[in-house]
């Protein structure tokens, strides 16, 4: 014979009746946010990664990095996500999301409730993200469009960042 909970989610994720002892802040009746209830069924009290000393910024570098390993192995597929030097599973998991995002690439999410971040296995490049590549894989316009980035204030959205690089390798070309 199944047994029934003393009471219902409604009653918890109201954070009603407060005899249950659950450590929700919102008042009778109104709804408690859901990381308040993530935090308190996973036992969290913040992100494992700020602990680890990593944060999850977006990082350029990063982006080519991984669309120039992806591209360079066979077939059209990644059959993992590639190890880059420098980078923990983690940001490079969050990065693939990202870029999944951004339109970059396809990919899979692998994100766990539990999970620190958001994450991704990559499992191939898409038209946009070869464009950016084409556009980001010589080292020299590369390093030319990111102290320009630098100069103007350091981060660019990713729209602006490949326009740069068109532009600089435009330059270069003698096209401008």
């Amino acid at each position: 014979m199944a047994t029934t909970p003393s009471h219902s989610l409604k009653q918890i994720s109201t954070g009603w009746p407060r005899s249950t002892g659950l450590p929700f802040s919102a008042p009778r009746g109104q709804p408690v946010a859901s990381a308040q209830l993530k935090r308190f069924f996973l036992g969290r009290t913040g992100s494992n990664i700020a602990s680890k000393g990593k944060r999850m910024k977006r990082d350029m570098d990063l982006v080519r990095q991984i669309l120039i390993a992806t591209e360079s192995q066979e077939g059209g597929y990644a059959s993992e996500n590639p190890a880059i030097d420098g980078y923990t599973e983690d940001q490079i998991g969050y990065h693939v999301h990202l870029m999944e995002q951004a339109g970059l690439v396809e990919a899979a999410d692998t994100s766990a409730t539990d999970s620190a971040s958001p994450s991704a296995k990559l499992l191939s490049i898409k038209w946009k993200g070869h464009d950016f590549l084409d556009a980001a894989k010589s080292n020299t316009v590369w390093v030319q469009a990111k102290e320009k980035a630098k100069s103007v204030g350091g981060s660019l959205t990713f729209d602006l960042m490949k326009e740069l690089l068109v532009a600089t390798a435009r330059s270069q070309l003698g096209l401008s």
